[in-house]
């Protein structure tokens, strides 16, 4: 008995030290990166912060946290409408929509479904988001972009807004060619079952019959606050401008300027954005854009119904090797012209060298301002390091108090049963 009761006291003595030890021990270097190789291996989760994006397919995990299971974006681009005269055919939208799905699949690591044109018809549209995105789970998010034309019919219950697919009219006795957003608010938004579903329309229209109208948020970054708005259902719209306004052309880099001032958003997020501050974002730089030209258009953004809020977030795995892919091109284009100016030398074509040299000095600028970026994503990856070697000691102590309290209770358990 007196043996018994003598080796659990030097178990607790023993469970006790351990605790002590682990709590005042540095961690070092190494083991913090063997830990996180360790929790890499066995989680195979995409993750930023103490985990790193590893594989795809399995959901989008912040510290642990599981944001989104998926990330799904409907991407339709209509130019040509056969309903319509020629007057109203389109230019960008084709193009608008593509360059917004590179966006999305390169950057943040989107599942893109597209339509484009004549593949855009209504039954098609409906299909995809009334059929195959009710198959999702609670925990993806979902994406719908259109590029094309919207109109608003006048009802005795107020203002009707309407998406015209490619085989669509806007003519008031044939809107059940094209898609109301009482079809989009009643019939397709419950139906998937997903938390978060964004619309973003480069279309003018009115009537979005919104629960709620966007008020501006100064953007936080804590993960408390992400956790919060990414846990709570939610269906949004961001549209480019409202009724009687009309989409502005030849934006940024060639896109419509809506389109223009998303892609530029979301190609330049440091650690997140969400639809409501993306959404109060193009609302100011659009509104301004146009009436730098005289011109006035407004988006309108706002809850179908909801209290979430959806969220961008970087894949920065994707984004480190795009900038790696990019300083590389650019140093095999400083010695070309390199080369080509040597060239230009021996045969004295002094015209010639002039313009090579200042394409050479363009893409050494261009070089060192991606090197810059690069440093700074270092210097991000060194302050996310030491941040988790002041958590590990905290982490490991925890842990061993829990299994000196488990020894502290088993031995007064087992001192009891004996008295």
């Amino acid at each position: 008995m007196l043996k018994k009761i003598f080796i659990l006291i030097l178990l607790l003595l023993i469970t006790t030290g351990l605790a002590i030890h682990f709590y005042n021990k540095p961690v070092s270097y190494k083991s913090i990166k063997e830990l996180k190789q360790r929790i890499s291996n066995q989680s195979n989760k995409r993750a930023i912060g103490l985990i790193s994006t590893v594989s795809k397919h399995t959901g989008l995990y912040i510290s642990d946290h599981l944001i989104y299971n998926q990330l799904i974006a409907v991407i339709i681009g209509i130019d040509r409408y056969k309903n319509l005269d020629n007057e109203y055919q389109l230019n960008y939208a084709v193009q608008d929509a593509k360059s917004v799905a590179s966006l999305l699949k390169d950057k943040y690591s989107f599942e893109i479904i597209s339509l484009f044109n004549e593949e855009a018809t209504r039954s098609r549209i409906m299909k995809i988001l009334q059929g195959d995105l009710s198959e999702l789970s609670i925990n993806d998010a979902i994406l719908i972009y259109f590029a094309g034309h919207g109109v608003t019919q006048d009802t005795h219950q107020g203002k009707l807004g309407f998406l015209l697919p490619s085989d669509g009219s806007d003519k008031r006795n044939e809107m059940h060619k094209n898609i109301s957003m009482q079809q989009i608010k009643s019939d397709i938004c419950p139906l998937i079952r997903a938390k978060h579903v964004l619309i973003i329309a480069d279309s003018c229209f009115g009537g979005l019959l919104l629960s709620t109208r966007a008020t501006y948020s100064t953007p936080s970054y804590s993960l408390s606050y992400l956790f919060e708005v990414t846990s709570k259902h939610v269906r949004q719209i961001i549209t480019a401008g409202g009724v009687n306004e009309r989409v502005l052309d030849e934006g940024r880099n060639g896109h419509s300027v809506f389109t223009g001032r998303l892609i530029e958003k979301l190609d330049h997020i440091g650690q997140y954005i969400t639809a409501r501050q993306l959404g109060e974002y193009l609302k100011q730089k659009v509104y301004s854009d146009a009436i730098e030209r005289g011109h006035t258009q407004r988006p309108q953004v706002g809850e179908i119904y909801g209290d979430g809020d959806f969220v961008f977030i970087p894949d920065k795995v994707k984004e480190e090797q795009a900038m790696n892919e990019e300083i590389d091109r650019l140093k095999k284009e400083i010695d070309r012209l390199e080369s080509l100016k040597y060239s230009a030398k021996q045969l004295k074509t002094k015209a010639q060298l002039r313009e090579i040299e200042r394409n050479k000095l363009l893409k050494q600028a261009q070089l060192k301002q991606y090197q810059l970026r690069q440093q700074a994503a270092e210097s991000e990856s060194q302050r996310r390091k030491q941040e988790l070697s002041y958590k590990l000691p905290c982490l490991w102590a925890q842990q061993s108090m829990k299994l000196y309290r488990m020894n502290i209770n088993f031995f007064c358990s087992y001192a009891k049963n004996l008295s």
